[in-house]
């Protein structure tokens, strides 16, 4: 690491790149708010709001009822929620600043890691158009606090492999212990940040923190992570049983990156930085390797056929590591050419804006509500019967409506509900009618289909009559789909 290009510098070139830092996180920030409320939320983030709307002092007792993941960002966001509201928006705003300072961070990281303030502002760029990224940013959960508080412990660890300074121990040590509070995979990240601290005692230099002291720091947050560790090793012993199969290594690393073609951007500036840093014998090389594999292979090594453990987004820290080391070898070319794969970076970027392979489609449940709430009557119904992830926002959207949402097992009464109105994830274009019903009209929302069933008429005594006589029909009824 140069230890010179570390901290400030008076080259003349540096304010414009302070400028430049200056206009990627406003860029970051304008990406992370733009439709930040546009999708409805979805079954998670309705989790969230649980025990975001919780007694202060019951968070604790909510997030051990309603979540597997420590209590951290729950608690961030019950405070949050008292000012801000329960607002799609407000929710979600929180995670875009999370993501916005990570962007910042991992500009330090590039810095100080490779002694580059180039480096780093090529990092900070690519962050702040990372499709998988930004997802994150705009969703009420964990995981844009994680990778921010894992960023600012790989960047502390840095320095303390640098300099003996007691600010960056103290850091470090708040970092990683609310990381751990903030999802136990961080556990992962942190093992990789251990490697290379070994990596560097055996490689040389030794780093300015001994190895005693770097012991005696493990353990300091391991303790102030030891009231949530009985938990998470509950987790750990239970499983994950809402994960039917792990994702696998290339699949997640597809993920990441955004797209198939921002993935073969990324392999061959990844190939650039590791002939260039084999050739030069740069140890620093070795981080960005760690943090690639670790949090990915880690948590699949524990997968088995009973067993699953991992989806991407419990690795999200690889996004860093994968943008860190790409931005190292852009860096390490000639001017033109980083400017150009830039662009294209960007310009790959942008059409997909927040979307990545593998992502969870937020199905428009408020929109179903809207428009259930602005042609309903009080005696009809809404029924979920095959989606259980919806049954959590459609209690959020229309738990207050006056509406009777009936449960999934529940056979909806024709003659109590004359009107149902039925949510399907996939819209069937012949859906099984509901026994009584008989007419229906169809709306179709994102991710989903509502139908509106009407109770067949109760037939009326008629006269008797011939076999010639002529038989009403009536228009209006459509006859149940075969």
């Amino acid at each position: 690491m140069n230890e010179t290009s570390a901290d400030a510098s008076t080259h003349p070139h540096d304010s414009w790149l302070t400028l430049a830092l200056a206009a990627v996180l406003l860029v970051a920030l304008a990406m992370r708010l733009w439709g930040i409320g546009a999708q409805s939320l979805w079954h998670d983030e309705v989790l969230t709001t649980l025990s975001a709307t919780a007694p202060f002092s019951g968070v604790l007792e909510s997030v051990e009822r309603n979540e597997n993941k420590p209590p951290l960002y729950f608690i961030v966001m019950n405070l949050w929620v008292r000012a801000a509201g329960l607002s799609e928006a407000a929710l979600r705003l929180p995670s875009a600043l999370f993501g916005v300072a990570a962007v910042a961070v991992i500009y330090l990281i590039g810095r100080d890691l490779f002694g580059d303030r180039v480096v780093g502002l090529i990092a900070a760029l690519l962050l702040a158009f990372s499709r998988y990224h930004i997802a994150y940013s705009q969703e009420a959960r964990t995981y844009s606090l994680l990778f921010l508080l894992l960023l600012l412990a790989g960047w502390f660890a840095v320095r303390m492999i640098r300099r003996k300074a007691l600010s960056d121990q103290i850091g470090y040590v708040f970092a990683a212990a609310l990381a751990m509070y903030a999802h136990p995979f961080a556990a992962f990240a942190l093992l990789a940040l251990n490697l290379f601290y070994v990596a560097c005692y055996v490689l040389g230099p030794k780093p300015a923190t001994d190895l005693r002291r770097w012991l005696v720091l493990q353990l300091a947050f391991s303790l102030l992570f030891w009231p949530w560790l009985a938990k998470t090793w509950l987790v750990v012993k239970t499983g994950l049983p809402w994960i039917v199969q792990s994702t696998s290594f290339p699949m997640a690393m597809l993920s990441y990156a955004g797209s198939g073609a921002l993935a073969a951007i990324l392999v061959v500036l990844i190939g650039v930085a590791l002939a260039y840093g084999l050739i030069k014998r740069e140890r620093e090389i070795l981080l960005p390797v760690l943090l690639m594999i670790l949090p990915v292979l880690g948590p699949l090594a524990f997968s088995s056929r009973l067993y699953q453990t991992f989806i991407p987004r419990y690795g999200i820290v690889v996004v860093g590591a994968l943008l860190l080391f790409a931005a190292y070898g852009l860096a390490r070319l000639r001017p033109w050419a980083t400017v150009l794969i830039c662009a294209a970076y960007v310009a790959v970027s942008l059409p997909g804006y927040g979307n990545y392979p593998g992502a969870e489609v937020k199905a428009d449940i408020r929109g179903a509500a809207r428009h259930i709430l602005a042609n309903a009557k009080p005696t009809d119904a809404v029924w979920n019967p095959s989606e259980p992830l919806f049954a959590r926002p459609i209690d959020h959207y229309l738990g207050k409506s006056g509406l009777t949402l009936l449960a999934q097992g529940e056979a909806p009464d024709p003659v109590r509900f004359p009107r149902l109105w039925v949510i399907y994830g996939v819209g069937p274009e012949d859906p099984p009618v509901p026994a009584g019903y008989g007419s229906y009209r169809i709306a179709p929302f994102a991710g989903l289909v509502l139908f509106e069933f009407a109770a067949r008429p109760e037939p009326a005594t008629a006269p008797d009559v011939t076999e010639d006589s002529p038989q009403p029909v009536n228009s209006a009824t459509v006859p149940p789909p075969r």
